[in-house]
């Protein structure tokens, strides 16, 4: 009977010694090796306190009356993520994004691979939105953890809400008799009205432009996630080809390289910064445009540079026979020889004649060839004032959008010109007005820009129209250069 009651009150100990463990070692289902893998995770105490942490990241929401500004309550917001180490990557009137770089103990690294509780991220990401409501009299502020730890992102949203509950306090045993007293942050309240809760405009050049500034500000945060990825690359893309004697053949093609990069980002970014809330949802589409243009700004100089090198021979025999022709033969003579029906020449008012006697010379600095290149009544001038825009572009989506708004232009040259009663049907009745714009085209590296536009296109499955198009440009540059016959 007494070896029963001493199993039995040992059999007691035990139980209260399992309840009072963590969680961690209730895993530990293996008995052969409980005593073992016991004696390894001594080191390692879980706390009940950290085991009610789950992946849900915090929230938090409350009201304030329109006496308090927007501005105010995210200042104050900001202020209290800076002292917790977090930096500002979005700073707007009504809204802050706030990242943070993380560093984990070892300890905390074993609890993340034994609990799913636990998580570690290398970045926690927080975003405070203030909304104006104007019928109800009130501001709408909700702070929510977006990604990385939700411990740590935790630690912030209770640091705020224990300031704004203590401002609270404070205003309770205040007296309201002052009407600019500030009753939320217990500070004098700005002389200066707040304005109206910014209206979202839908307008798609407002819509790209905000997005393009909303994404560089992330891209540009160069010491964390995506911006130091991108960085990274662009060091190693400089390294590698802002070489004097770098040279690239007909089967490199940089631009896979850059684009690799940008699906990359693209993806991270519909990840991670794609909230599904209104004032992103519009933006989102503007996205991959965005990450290009940043990508391109940061290199165009050096991949400008590789195109040029390669094309530079090619260039030079283009650039002599385009000027042999033009000082040659006049436009009505060009349209001629290229055997383009008349209809299309676009011509009127200028007899065989006269115009037989007008030659053209666009190297000729003097002012009677400038002003006859800018000549306003030029057959499709609008056209040409297109595609000399490609040279100014920083990017080959920009530079094809130039290719395709010269071919619109072409074809609504036709239109104007013939009260829309003609118009470019065929790709027999288009190739020669192509060869045309090309040859009164003044482009310094117009075989380097479309080579590059052509290494842009085949990264996109999606451009098959624009990449018959352009075929078409290369294959009149290469006429010109090559199948052109000048009598002597």
């Amino acid at each position: 009977m007494q070896g029963q009651n001493v199993s039995k009150n040992l059999q007691q100990s035990q139980n209260q010694t399992n309840r009072e463990q963590s969680f961690l070692f209730s895993e530990v289902k293996s008995k052969s090796h409980e005593s073992q893998e016991n004696q390894e995770l001594q080191e390692i105490k879980v706390n009940q306190s950290q085991l009610d942490f789950t992946n849900i990241q915090p929230n938090l929401i409350f009201y304030v009356s329109l006496g308090v500004s927007s501005s105010q309550i995210t200042r104050e917001f900001l202020t209290l993520a800076e002292q917790m180490g977090y930096e500002a990557i979005e700073n707007e009137k009504d809204q802050i994004l706030v990242i943070k770089k993380n560093q984990f103990t070892l300890k905390q690294y074993l609890l993340s691979c034994m609990l799913k509780q636990f998580e570690t991220s290398n970045v926690s990401a927080i975003k405070i939105h203030v909304k104006t409501n104007q019928n109800q009299c009130n501001r709408k502020v909700s702070v929510k953890g977006l990604k990385g730890s939700p411990q740590i992102n935790g630690q912030l949203v209770n640091a705020f809400k224990n300031f704004i509950e203590k401002q609270k306090q404070n205003n309770l045993n205040n007296t309201q008799d002052d009407p600019s007293y500030d009753l939320a942050f217990n500070q004098p309240e700005p002389q200066e009205e707040e304005d109206e809760e910014e209206v979202h405009n839908n307008s798609p050049y407002t819509l790209e432009s905000t997005a393009n500034f909303m994404f560089h500000k992330i891209l540009s945060a160069s010491k964390y996630g995506i911006g130091q990825k991108i960085v990274v690359f662009l060091n190693n893309f400089e390294q590698k080809y802002n070489q004097k004697d770098v040279q690239i053949n007909g089967q490199d093609n940089p631009i896979k390289e850059v684009y690799m990069l940008v699906n990359e980002v693209v993806d991270n970014l519909f990840t991670e910064y794609n909230y599904g809330k209104s004032d992103t949802k519009q933006i989102m589409p503007y996205c991959k445009i965005s990450v290009e243009k940043y990508v391109f700004s940061k290199i165009e100089n050096t991949l400008m540079a590789l195109y040029i090198q390669k094309n530079n021979e090619n260039q030079k025999k283009f650039n002599t026979k385009r000027q042999k022709i033009l000082n040659k033969l006049s436009i009505k003579q060009i349209f001629s020889f290229l055997d383009s029906n008349k209809k299309y020449w676009l011509v009127k008012g200028v007899s065989e004649k006269e115009n037989c006697k007008k030659k053209i010379n666009l190297e000729d600095d003097t002012e009677k060839a400038i002003a006859q290149e800018n000549d306003t009544s030029k057959p499709y001038n609008n056209a040409i004032s297109e595609i000399q825009k490609i040279s100014h572009c920083s990017n080959p989506r920009e530079k094809l959008k130039c290719i395709m708004m010269m071919r619109s232009m072409m074809r609504a040259g036709v239109l104007d010109f013939h009260s829309s009663q003609e118009e470019l049907a065929s790709m027999d009745d288009e190739l020669p007005v192509v060869i045309y714009i090309v040859l009164m085209s003044k482009i310094s590296n117009l075989l380097a820009e479309l080579n590059l536009v052509d290494n842009f296109i085949s990264q996109d499955s999606s451009l098959e129209s624009e990449k018959r198009f352009l075929i078409n440009l290369q294959v009149s540059t290469q006429y010109i250069q090559n199948e052109w016959e000048m009598e002597d």
